[in-house]
């Protein structure tokens, strides 16, 4: 019988010796889901903020470019064939080549100061803080300074087609010399400072030189008439400062520019019938063809003019006065 116990004994000691040295099961892993649907949120949430983003910037962009100046006022005036409307000093000058004449105006309130008769049709005129009026003819190489009405030489440099002539806030003169395409700078006795620009391709040279204007720190901005169209920049010490394209189809000769104080640049535009504004480096801001208030609509804006006051004078059935568009 002890023989007996001691094999049910073995028997039990390597039951449970297998039973010691099996393998557990092996453990159940979850499946890697969760970091795949949190990389499809991350790129979901992604694209939302770069579509509300690029939302934001158009809707911003378009209501930057849809912009419009405050009326200040507007006036009437008469004229047979108008060439330019230059503002200068205290005045608003109407360039008539129908009836020969300038007719000069206040620039604000529209009221006739006088009308300057002439035998050949007038070119352009410009006003210094003294009120002397300076003036340059059609196929006439001089400018004039009007004494009692009459036109009296005062610079006889000999220029090629002098196209127009700005006064800076220093009263210094400069004119537009289409013909040689110079911008020559004098003082206010006529004593000539300085010269540049010039023909040629190169930068601050013009194959063909329009109008200048001058913004109220004295920089002088020229419109280079070519292919493509231009804005060339220079300082009051004539040196080339920049140039930038202007995108407008044509040109019809009666653009003008105007440099408000924040430095953005305004130009009519006759072929859209617009005025354009752009910055100083030449980005578009925006055009408008009427105010904020949307009372005056701008016809064909055949003459344009401002900037040196920090008003926009725009010429279209009658004449308008605008403050700067505020971006």
């Amino acid at each position: 019988m002890a023989k007996k116990k001691t094999g049910v004994k073995a028997k039990a000691k390597k039951s449970l010796k297998t039973a010691a040295v099996q393998p557990a099961a092996a453990p159940q892993v979850a499946p890697k889901t969760a970091p795949k649907k949190n990389l499809v949120i991350i790129i979901a949430a992604a694209v939302i903020l770069f579509l509300a983003v690029e939302m934001t910037f158009v809707v911003k962009k378009q209501a930057q470019s849809n912009k419009k100046p405050v009326l200040v006022t507007t006036w009437d005036v008469k004229y047979g064939g108008q060439i330019g409307m230059p503002v200068s000093g205290k005045s608003l000058f109407v360039i008539d080549n129908n009836f020969n004449q300038i007719k000069r105006y206040g620039k604000m309130d529209g009221k006739v100061i006088e009308v300057l008769q002439f035998e050949v049709s007038p070119e352009w005129a410009a006003e210094d803080s003294k009120g002397n009026v300076y003036v340059t003819l059609k196929g006439d190489p001089v400018v004039y300074l009007m004494k009692k009405g009459k036109p009296v030489e005062f610079i006889k440099e000999g220029f090629n087609d002098p196209t127009n002539i700005v006064i800076d806030n220093q009263d210094n003169i400069y004119i537009s010399d289409g013909g040689a395409g110079k911008i020559y700078k004098y003082d206010i006795v006529g004593t000539k400072l300085m010269e540049f620009g010039g023909r040629g391709t190169g930068k601050g040279q013009f194959i063909r030189l329009g109008k200048v204007s001058v913004d109220s720190k004295g920089n002088v901005y020229a419109i280079a008439m070519a292919n493509p169209i231009m804005v060339k920049v220079f300082s009051p010490e004539g040196k080339f400062v920049k140039e930038w394209k202007l995108p407008l189809t044509a040109l019809t000769g009666l653009e003008s520019l105007a440099i408000t104080d924040d430095g953005n640049v305004y130009i009519n535009d006759m072929r859209e019938a617009a005025i354009k504004v752009f910055t100083n480096n030449g980005k578009p801001l925006g055009k408008f063809v009427n105010d904020a208030g949307m009372t005056y609509k701008i016809g064909v804006p055949g003459s344009f003019s401002g900037g040196q006051d920090n008003y926009l004078y725009v010429g279209s059935f009658n004449v308008a006065v605008f403050e700067p568009i505020l971006y």
